[in-house]
This record gives C-alpha cells, sequence and structure tokens, in this order.
C-alpha cells in the first residue's frame, strides 16, 4: 500500500501525539501531556475515570507520583 504524502503527514502527527503523551506521563509533565489533548476532550478510563481530559491529567500525574 503507498500513500500520499498527507497521508504520512497525518500518520507522523498522529504518532507525535502518542510520544508527546507517552513522554509527558513518565515525566509526571501535566502541561506536555495536556498538549496531546483538546481542551474539551472527553476520556475514559472505566470505573477510575469518565470525564475531561485535562482534569484526568491531573489523576493521572497523581496516581504516577509513586512510581517516581
Amino acid at each position: 500500500m503507498s500513500y500520499s504524502p498527507e497521508q504520512l503527514s497525518d500518520i507522523e502527527s498522529i504518532r507525535d501525539v502518542g510520544r508527546r503523551y507517552s513522554h509527558s506521563l513518565d515525566r509526571l509533565d501535566a502541561d506536555g501531556m495536556r498538549s496531546a489533548y483538546w481542551p474539551d476532550s472527553l476520556d475514559d478510563h472505566g470505573p477510575e475515570f469518565r470525564g475531561n481530559s485535562w482534569e484526568y491529567v491531573d489523576v493521572a500525574m497523581e496516581s504516577h507520583k509513586r512510581w517516581n
């Protein structure tokens, strides 16, 4: 399968968001993690959290401190 330049750019943009999310969570960088979400996006982590993604960042930062 071949991709157009636009499709390749879109694929790389999606990968970049995933890298920013993962790197920011690993480094407990709340602002970096928020940059992977739209401000009005929703996140569903099952019973632990359902709501605004930026609010989830605070939950994730707190829950991941134990591994820092």
